[in-house]
């Protein structure tokens, strides 16, 4: 969180393969990103997966 309090988010398409969602949150991580979420569109897998993926990953400071 930045000294205003305010968070910068990512948002991650379902577009990706199974087991992606995880090494991206951790990158997302690296690059300073307080959160990471995922979210569904017409013709892609639904976003619950990848979400629950990408949160029991050993990130340590972003939520989703």
């Amino acid at each position: 969180m930045s000294e205003n309090g305010r968070q910068l988010g990512l948002g991650l398409q379902t577009d990706k393969s199974p087991g992606n969602y995880g090494l991206l949150a951790r990158i997302a991580e690296d690059a300073g990103f307080d959160v990471v979420t995922t979210f569904n569109d017409l013709w892609f897998q639904p976003a619950l997966p990848a979400l629950l993926e990408a949160i029991k990953r050993p990130t340590l400071r972003p939520r989703a």
